[in-house]
């Protein structure tokens, strides 16, 4: 008898589970936890939208290494000309002067926009981390 009563006590606790578990699911708000979804679909499109832009940041910042790449050889060339005794014209010296100024010109804006490509690849990265 005693262990009747047991079983039966545990069966009114776990109604009274029950009936705690079924009346904090009524007061979820399905708003709410629709709001909940939209705003996860919101997210994962953000950070969708913000990978492709990294994506395409490091793509571009490729192509300017390859480019500065290309400039540096060409300076590096130049230099040879003008301080290897090949150049006898003055004209030719002043030419060659004045294309090694130019290409130093075109480095440094290729170097301090591939500095900020990849600052902003870094912010990208720690933003879609977060």
């Amino acid at each position: 008898m005693q262990t009747q009563l047991q079983i039966l006590w545990q069966i009114q606790q776990l109604e009274q589970q029950k009936a705690q578990l079924l009346t904090a699911r009524k007061n979820v708000s399905t708003a709410a936890l629709r709001q909940l979804w939209q705003e996860i679909d919101s997210l994962q499109q953000a950070v969708a939208r913000d990978s492709r832009f990294l994506v395409t940041k490091r793509e571009e910042c490729a192509l300017l290494e390859a480019k500065l790449r290309q400039l540096t050889s060409q300076l590096g060339e130049v230099e040879d000309l003008l301080y290897g005794g090949k150049v006898k014209g003055l004209k030719d010296l002043e030419s060659l002067q004045e294309k090694q100024q130019a290409l130093h010109g075109e480095i440094e804006q290729l170097e301090n926009r591939i500095y900020e490509y990849l600052d902003c690849c870094d912010k990208l990265e720690q933003k879609i981390a977060g």
